[in-house]
């Protein structure tokens, strides 16, 4: 089959899953016009729809039928959903009209304890699924029973396994919360570059980064919100902070300084 607009391809690909933190600089590409990117999407949509149409079904859906595809956009279409809740927390909020579907999380729990590290114990642990629509085991089993989260739909990134030993070690005992995450800001962790790796001053630097992207400084009180889908809230202190892994790994760095022993964010193996 003849691809629509290959170059076109190329770009939103980019756009979707940056591999570099320049990746979206229009020195790299002449980007199209909304309504050239209209033209396209509908092209697009013409061609799924008759693929839909004439495409044998039979079910259930296999990882080799032709109509699998179809089922990899539609689980794809669902994350989207998340990535638009993303996008609509950066328009401005006179475009944006509230709704109690959007309501904010009310649970606004004070800062009861400080975080401190514990103890975790090491294990075999194998990471990962099995291929798709097989009995191989995988994910948090070793024991050789069938592992039914094969037999539906995953990215192939979801499958293939590794199984490794694990050291005991420590992690918080806590997500990092906002109110630690702006101690690292208020010591200037930002500004330091010691703490960020190249790549994160690259980042850091090219976006003009001096805070995390949804946090909002009030003018008149000097105080932080935090931008929620269609509105501003007070910055919940006890929250998890939203930041990506340039801003976590500069955390890490800073912690090491601040409590005189090696920090850093957990490995896969470990996370599981």
């Amino acid at each position: 089959t003849t691809r629509i607009n290959p170059l076109y391809e190329e770009m939103f690909a980019i756009g979707v899953d940056e591999m570099q933190w320049d990746d979206l600089s229009s020195a790299h590409y002449s980007f199209p016009s909304s309504s050239d990117v209209k033209k396209y999407r509908d092209l697009v949509r013409e061609r799924i729809n008759t693929y839909i149409m004439e495409c044998p079904l039979t079910l259930p859906v296999q990882w080799d039928d032709a109509m699998w595809p179809i089922l990899m956009g539609i689980e794809h279409e669902r994350i989207h959903l998340e990535t638009s809740c993303v996008l609509l927390r950066e328009l401005p909020l006179n475009l944006v009209t509230p709704s109690d579907f959007w309501k904010p999380c009310p649970i606004r729990t004070p800062m009861s304890e400080p975080n401190t590290m514990v103890p975790v114990k090491g294990d075999r642990v194998t990471v990962g699924r099995g291929p798709q629509n097989t009995s191989e085991p995988g994910g948090d089993t070793e024991t050789g029973k069938n592992s039914d989260s094969n037999k539906i739909f995953g990215w192939d990134v979801d499958h293939g396994t590794y199984t490794t030993n694990v050291a005991d070690f420590e992690a918080s005992k806590f997500l990092v919360s906002n109110d630690e995450f702006l101690q690292f800001m208020n010591a200037g962790g930002y500004q330091n570059d010691a703490y960020w790796t190249k790549d994160g001053r690259g980042w850091r630097d090219f976006r003009k980064v001096t805070h995390p992207h949804f946090w909002v400084k009030t003018p008149d009180t000097d105080a932080w919100k935090l931008r929620h889908i269609a509105e501003e809230i007070e910055l919940p202190m006890s929250w998890p902070a939203e930041v990506n892994q340039h801003e976590a790994k500069a955390f890490c760095a800073w912690k090491s300084e601040t409590l005189g022993k090696p920090v850093r964010l957990p490995t896969e193996a470990e996370w599981s």
